[in-house]
């Protein structure tokens, strides 16, 4: 005797016509409502490329560091236009290459890098305040949106 499956004809018969009819109807309801919520929140998650606003955000948290302690390969944007890409910092890139190999991470020399390497027993980035971690974190904040796969960052 071959075996019922929820997708034979007399297996939905059965079950709509059954005592259980409101309990799949409720059933098919609920897993209706539940795809259409996550559909929701798929298509509510925002990702995109950089902006002009996000270079210039990134770069105003930089300037709070010296510029020995980064290594920025950003998009360039003149009047709104993408041109190419600028490198800010004087972080040299072998440098980011080693906390890339450190990390586990292939550095995609041709991609938008954001390399940072601060010392937190810094005695000038201990006296202004958590320096060495605010700025991580407002990049953190400026990237979220970004799509991961328009830049690397390492710290």
């Amino acid at each position: 005797m071959p075996m019922k499956t929820s997708s034979s004809p007399r297996f939905v018969h059965h079950a709509l016509h059954g005592a259980g009819f409101k309990l799949t109807a409720l059933l098919a309801v609920g897993v209706g409502l539940a795809s259409a919520i996550s559909l929701a929140s798929v298509s509510r998650t925002v990702s995109r490329d950089f902006t002009p606003a996000d270079v210039d955000a990134i770069l105003a948290e930089v300037q709070r560091l010296r510029p020995s302690e980064y290594n920025l390969r950003l998009p360039k944007f003149v009047r709104g236009q993408l041109v190419g890409t600028e490198t800010y910092g004087t972080l040299p890139i072998t440098q980011v290459q080693r906390l890339a190999t450190s990390r586990n991470v292939l550095l995609n020399l041709d991609s938008n890098v954001i390399g940072l390497v601060m010392d937190p027993n810094d005695a000038s980035q201990m006296a202004s305040g958590a320096r060495a971690t605010s700025v991580p974190v407002a990049l953190d904040n400026i990237l979220q949106n970004i799509s991961i796969n328009r830049y690397q960052y390492l710290r």
